[in-house]
């Protein structure tokens, strides 16, 4: 049972990396890795946005999964870890308005979204915190304690620089899958 966790999590997490390294040459001229974030990259109307919107899809439906699997271990984290994965497939189906306003947009899909997108923030804060109050020390706390700080520190951070949202997001995206990696590890 625990393999099947574990390679479920690593093919999420090996779709949603090779979509944001692919995607982003696919897209929009204008579109910055280091600038914009990857439901940008998924943006309503924008060029082959498909790409960042199975990566995120996928990326949240085997967290899910994963998590499903693995839920009697533990059960806390892994309802929080379920959440976290409904909500990210959320966003990968209700979509940002795109970076060129000319492309058109629907402001109450934009909305669903923003919705989603604080849900998954707030459903990994959530694993993050209750792994940390499970019993016994586990390498993963690390990875916690480093998802506490993406969920507040690097939230902030990309509102105070929104020239940097692209890179700070990522960096929330590659804490979360250490976090991910730490909590299906094979025991």
């Amino acid at each position: 049972m625990e393999r099947r966790a574990w390679i479920i999590s690593r093919f999420g997490i090996a779709v949603i990396l090779a979509a944001m390294v692919v995607g982003p040459g696919f897209s929009h001229p204008d579109y910055s890795s280091f600038i914009h974030t990857t439901s940008e990259l998924a943006g309503q109307n924008m060029p082959n946005a498909w790409i960042m919107r199975s990566g995120l899809g996928l990326y949240g439906a085997s967290t899910a999964l994963a998590a499903l699997i693995a839920f009697r271990r533990a059960p806390a984290t892994c309802a929080a870890l379920i959440l976290f994965g409904t909500a990210l497939t959320g966003t990968a189906i209700w979509s940002h308005v795109p970076i060129d306003p000319s492309l058109g947009s629907d402001l109450a899909e934009d909305r669903l979204h923003s919705l989603f997108s604080g849900l998954t923030g707030t459903a990994f804060a959530i694993a993050c915190t209750a792994r940390l109050w499970s019993k016994g020390w586990a390498p993963s706390d690390w990875a916690a304690w480093a998802g506490l700080f993406a969920s507040v520190g690097l939230t902030a951070a990309m509102s105070a620089l929104p020239e940097a949202a692209g890179a700070l997001q990522r960096l929330m995206f590659v804490i979360s899958f250490g976090f991910a990696m730490g909590q299906f590890s094979q025991r």
